[in-house]
């Protein structure tokens, strides 16, 4: 699994590896752990792909938009997606399931990537189906665990997940302006500091990242803030407090009323929620 991950192989490419071809493996899963991002492009592959993670949280990226995946979630990816992951808890080894299933398998038409919370029951069904790597489990016994985790599938993607989904672009002025607020969230920025990440007007580059992203540059600071708060979580030994103070939040009031507003709970009840 290591080396697919840091080769970033379409399951074309890793099933021929064990001389096997997708056409004749209608479903297969693929577990193991994940200790590298993606390649830095963005990869496609013929089949659906469910994946979940635990012991830490990832980034999903498709070119349009970055979603964490925390490890009581699941990603469902389309065929032919475009997408990439990146691991934010460097040093971390993350264990994975996939599970890989030709698109006529599924009877809804999913357009994008979709972040959701897999039921209990979903998520045991898919442990069963990810107890052997590259099988074929359209069949027997295997074959009726595929059933009915597609059936229960069905009804859990309808219902994405409360989440920071931070928007991506090509454009020059947007691009700078987010890697000066990714390298200094920590600190205080204010609107007049972003001219040093581009060299124009802060209201020209306030109505350029409005146009293209849909937002203004403080928007995306307090989303960004709130999605590293929310990663940071992973690490128990941490208080609540110093994670909003480490993420560039000048009160823990602020930081409450924010997390509550996005994520639906207090940041303790998230933490025990992705630690369970």
């Amino acid at each position: 699994m290591r080396n697919m991950i840091e080769h970033e192989e379409s399951p074309n490419q890793r099933v021929a590896d064990f001389g096997l071809n997708v056409e004749e493996i209608p479903a297969f899963s693929l577990k193991g752990v994940w200790d590298h991002d993606s390649r830095f492009h963005l990869n496609t592959h013929p089949a659906h792909q469910v994946l979940t993670v635990s012991d830490g949280v990832v980034l999903i990226e498709d070119g349009r938009e970055k979603q964490p995946l925390y490890q009581h979630m699941a990603a469902f990816i389309p065929a032919f997606t475009p997408h990439r992951v990146a691991i934010f808890h460097r040093n971390v080894k993350i264990n994975c399931e996939s599970l890989f299933f030709r698109p006529d398998f599924f009877p809804r038409e999913i357009q994008r990537i979709a972040i959701f919370e897999i039921s209990e029951l979903a998520n045991a069904l898919l442990d069963r189906l990810n107890e052997v790597n590259l099988t074929n489990l359209s069949e027997g016994l295997m074959g009726n665990c595929l059933s009915l985790f597609l059936e229960i599938l069905c009804q859990d993607v309808t219902a994405p997940a409360r989440m920071i989904r931070l928007p991506e672009t090509q454009n020059t002025c947007c691009t700078r302006v987010i890697r000066f607020i990714e390298d200094n969230f920590m600190n205080k920025i204010r609107i007049s500091h972003l001219s040093k990440a581009y060299p124009l007007s802060t209201r020209q580059i306030s109505r350029i990242f409005q146009k293209e992203l849909c937002m203004s540059p403080l928007d995306y600071l307090r989303l960004y803030r709130l999605l590293r708060s929310s990663m940071l979580l992973y690490e128990r030994e941490r208080k609540v407090i110093n994670i909003a103070f480490d993420c560039g939040y000048q009160s823990i009031s602020s930081f409450y009323k924010d997390f509550n507003l996005y994520y639906g709970v207090p940041p303790h009840q998230f933490r025990h929620k992705i630690l369970r």
